[in-house]
């Protein structure tokens, strides 16, 4: 009950609604930066997978694959692990040649970066997404805020103000 109070405080409302407002602002500069550096990025090889977020292939190197190549029950656990640091610091080192194109546009702090794995018989290595990392204007918050300043507008709308005021004048 006590949580339910504090996230339907107008203070708690207005610093979502703030936050959130901020968020859309910081996703336009996003997008006002992406647009202006396109060509840069095809440059690099970073191509569009959606609207607003993008793909960096990575192929990993022959001693990686001389790793890889062993089956997974032929490895140990210690080798399977020395094998995923060996790939991910490999993608790092990767993906930071490309840093230099988010950082002169201003966006590295808004962009975020997740790695999948794909190994199969043609191809073994990583594709790197890269998208706005979104953290208060979630699909959920922005409903939860809609619906606790529908609660607030529902409340002043059905309150007998007039009732209410007799009741306080008597008070007095």
């Amino acid at each position: 009950m006590k949580s339910l109070i504090i996230s339907l405080s107008p203070r708690n409302i207005l610093s979502r609604l703030v936050l959130i407002i901020k968020e859309i602002y910081f996703f336009f500069m996003y997008i006002k930066a992406i647009r202006g550096m396109e060509s840069e990025l095809e440059e690099s090889r970073i191509v569009r997978s959606s609207r607003y977020s993008f793909i960096k292939a990575i192929n990993l190197k022959p001693e990686t694959l001389l790793l890889a190549n062993k089956h997974e029950s032929e490895m140990s656990e210690d080798d399977k692990k020395e094998l995923n640091k060996l790939e991910l610091s490999f993608v790092s080192r990767e993906i930071a040649k490309h840093n230099d194109i988010f950082i002169s546009s201003g966006i590295i702090e808004l962009i975020k970066t997740n790695a999948t794995r794909i190994k199969d018989d043609e191809y073994y290595g990583y594709m790197v997404y890269i998208t706005y990392n979104w953290k208060n204007a979630k699909l959920y918050e922005v409903l939860r805020l809609l619906f606790q300043i529908s609660v607030w507008v529902t409340i002043f709308v059905n309150i007998p103000y007039i009732q209410l005021y007799n009741y306080l004048i008597s008070l007095s």
